[in-house]
């Protein structure tokens, strides 16, 4: 069974909970979808993985963000740290936080990546200017970003950040 739990006041401010009631261990998967930042994807995207995750035993959360061009940078980046801070403090009281994205999703949880005792980031963007230099994504960064400053740029990307205790996974394969 699924709960939806709002983090904020806007309708993508949100957040899918999955308990798995076999999970006695209280670690929770915190998934954050890709979509180089287009309105047009959303968690959806996850389903797939949810699914099994679930019958493989684990407790799921799944992040929705504001994100599209009416929400720049670093507005992603803030719903994820919102909505992993409003979890923590919930009536789940998770005990151990692992988070899960892909493309984006993986820039995003390793931006977080201290809210987190470990990450997986499958295909992440780790560094936006080189993906806005190769074009990536059909040219996602000069549609989304509101600019090509080469700080800002580098400022979104997990690459050039200061190193982080969480244990950090990069993978470019699927576990399902």
């Amino acid at each position: 069974m699924v709960q939806q739990i709002a983090y904020g006041t806007h309708r993508d401010q949100h957040y899918d909970v999955y308990h798995n009631e076999t999970n006695t261990l209280n670690s929770w998967l915190v998934l954050v979808h890709g979509g180089y930042w287009r309105q047009k994807y959303d968690k959806t995207l996850m389903d797939p993985m949810i699914d099994f995750l679930i019958e493989s035993g684990y407790s799921v959360v799944n992040i929705e963000y504001r994100r599209g061009t009416s929400h720049p940078w670093p507005i992603p980046s803030e719903d994820v740290a919102a909505a992993v801070e409003h979890f923590k403090v919930s009536e789940y009281q998770p005990q151990h936080l692992v988070g899960i994205g892909h493309s984006v999703g993986g820039q995003l949880v390793l931006l977080n990546a201290t809210l987190f005792q470990q990450v997986i980031a499958f295909a992440p963007v780790t560094d936006v200017l080189y993906t806005h230099h190769q074009h990536l994504g059909q040219d996602a960064v000069v549609e989304y970003f509101d600019t090509v400053s080469t700080h800002t740029l580098c400022a979104a990307s997990p690459l050039m950040q200061a190193p982080t205790q969480s244990k950090i996974e990069l993978r470019h394969d699927y576990i399902f």
